[in-house]
């Protein structure tokens, strides 16, 4: 840590309890019981391309297709994709279909004011949770949403062939020929090395977050980020300034610090984040190193009826957006983001898109999850101490059975086709 960061004052307690991060596990306990909670049954949800009649009744019940919520949105980004090819073709070689979806298809939609707290009906279990005006400050949550634009405008984005733009910050699992933890790179400029002073109010605002969540969020959801991180030996996210394990951010006129570490009130955040900016993706699920994603929304349209909305698949529920607003879910739970009404502006923006929203507006937020990728790349990391590496029960029981290793010895390798350019156009 730089010097002049050494001697940042830390936070006074009317300032911690201005953020709400004196909160006992009693007042966490009191704040969730007046959250209004729903039980919904879950969904079947299947294969598009199963489905030969393309009528759609209950759109939530097919995956790998973009919904829209309004005829402009379909037709917008029909004509739109009808032109453009692919990014990065796939052995699929074609876009997702484009369907429309009607609002009393929805099993239950979370109004902007609305918190709420959704619970499988058959096992009780949370699902779903979101809290709305997280942040207690404007000014605070508008400095937040600042940061979190800029990530977007200077580090490499992500999943190119969706609309808008989902960037790594702090650590990632690195490039493929460089397969180990290391920190995000901008995407331009002379210096493609970490850029330090951004990754700092990166952590910053990541760290705020997170121990803000830790005040709110019940606890099955927090201990399964921390629960991973330790079980795999990942750092957090310091940002590679051991053993310096603090963070600062600008609240007000005052750069203030927040000591972390043993004995210490706060914690830092788990080792790797997401920003994503006007971001949309069909109905998909996922399988991450731990079992939640936490999301939280600096800036939100203020015209949800546009498109441009988080849905979770599997039990029927559109989430209409507000700033100010942290939701967790599953990720192995089907769900997406709905496509918003577009216009192309020809050539990309500042965000690396030329995809607009036609109202002018944008969302933009921060994510945190731990990619199953990242215990692997663990191993391979130079500047973390070393770890044995010890096999899977799975792999275990293949080395110990004959029949199975002959066996797959024997199975085929799949080969793909090379993909031409003609081929990734929407048929």
């Amino acid at each position: 840590m730089a010097s002049n960061e050494q001697i940042l004052p830390s936070p006074t307690l009317n300032l911690l309890v201005s953020l709400g991060l004196t909160w006992t596990k009693s007042q966490k306990t009191a704040y969730l019981e007046t959250i209004r909670t729903i039980t919904l049954p879950r969904l079947n949800v299947i294969q598009a391309s199963a489905v030969e009649n393309r009528v759609i009744n209950e759109p939530y019940l097919h995956r790998d297709d973009f919904l829209t919520e309004t005829p402009a949105a379909k037709l917008s980004w029909d004509a739109y994709w009808e032109e453009t090819y692919l990014r990065k073709p796939t052995a699929r070689a074609l876009r997702q279909n484009v369907i429309r979806c009607h609002p009393h298809q929805w099993k239950y939609i979370i109004q902007p004011n609305e918190s709420v707290i959704i619970r499988d009906e058959h096992t009780n279990k949370i699902v779903l949770i979101v809290l709305r005006d997280l942040v207690p400050h404007q000014s605070l949550a508008s400095a937040m949403e600042d940061v979190c634009v800029e990530l977007a405008t200077k580090c490499p984005f992500e999943r190119q062939d969706d609309p808008g733009t989902l960037v790594h910050f702090a650590y990632t699992c690195g490039s493929r020929q460089n397969f180990q933890i290391q920190l995000a790179t901008p995407k331009r400029g002379p210096n493609m090395g970490p850029n330090y002073e951004l990754q700092s109010k990166a952590q910053g605002v990541a760290g705020l977050l997170w121990n803000m969540l830790r005040c709110r969020l019940p606890d099955e959801i927090i201990d399964d980020f921390n629960d991973t991180v330790h079980r795999h030996h990942l750092p957090r996210m310091d940002m590679m300034k051991a053993p310096d394990t603090s963070f600062a951010f600008e609240i007000g006129s005052r750069n203030v610090r927040f000591p972390t570490g043993t004995g210490a009130d706060f914690e830092l955040p788990p080792p790797s984040g997401l920003i994503s900016y006007n971001y949309a993706r069909y109905t998909h699920n996922e399988v991450n190193a731990n079992n939640w994603v936490i999301g939280y929304t600096t800036h939100a349209p203020d015209d949800h009826t546009k498109g441009g909305n988080f849905y979770l698949a599997q039990y029927g529920v559109l989430l209409l957006p507000a700033s100010n607003t942290a939701w967790s879910w599953q990720p192995t739970d089907h769900h997406g983001t709905t496509l918003f009404e577009m216009t192309d502006i020809g050539e990309n923006d500042s965000i690396g898109c030329s995809e607009r929203r036609l109202d002018g507006q944008y969302n933009v937020g921060l994510l945190f999850e731990i990619s199953k990728a990242l215990p692997t790349a663990r191993f391979n990391t130079s500047w973390l101490p070393e770890m044995p590496r010890t096999p899977s029960p799975s792999r275990l029981k293949l080395q110990t059975n004959p029949k199975a290793v002959k066996a797959r010895r024997a199975k085929p390798k799949t080969v793909y086709a090379r993909v031409s350019n003609e081929m990734c156009k929407k048929t």
